[in-house]
């Protein structure tokens, strides 16, 4: 088992969650951090360790679900990933990849999650027209 913190920019870290529990139920062990305009790196790292240090988790695996390479989110999670084995962190988090990783974090182990989230990441990404452009058009026509 391991924790998940899911922290992005603005609101799309609770609604991530709010539309999760819609669809798979309440969480456990998944925590939300909001990145706000006049925050900072800074800030995440306190509100990641107050999160780590006040659920107990500073010895447990966790995942960071963040939305952008690269942003403060992201910076932020890093930062605690070098010097904790225990921690990684996926980017370009979205409703998917969210659900797969909550819905799998009770059965499986993190290294093994990560793998597999890497694995479907591309199919979470989907083009109609790539999909209509595949349909013959008499699968289209009704009898």
């Amino acid at each position: 088992m391991f924790s998940i913190i899911v922290a992005a920019h603005g609101n799309l870290a609770a609604s991530l969650m709010e539309s999760g529990e819609m669809i798979s139920g309440e969480a456990e062990n998944v925590y939300g951090v909001e990145f706000r305009p006049g925050e900072n790196t800074d800030t995440l790292i306190e509100k990641y360790n107050i999160i780590i240090n006040g659920e107990g988790l500073a010895d447990s695996k966790i995942l960071f679900l963040v939305d952008l390479f690269g942003g403060s989110p992201y910076n932020a999670a890093s930062m605690l990933a070098m010097k904790n084995e225990n921690i990684d962190i996926i980017t370009g988090v979205n409703l998917p990849i969210y659900l797969e990783t909550k819905m799998n974090q009770n059965s499986k182990e993190l290294e093994e999650v990560v793998s597999y989230i890497k694995e479907i990441a591309p199919s979470t990404v989907v083009s109609f027209k790539d999909l209509a452009a595949n349909v013959e058009e008499d699968d289209l026509d009704e009898d």
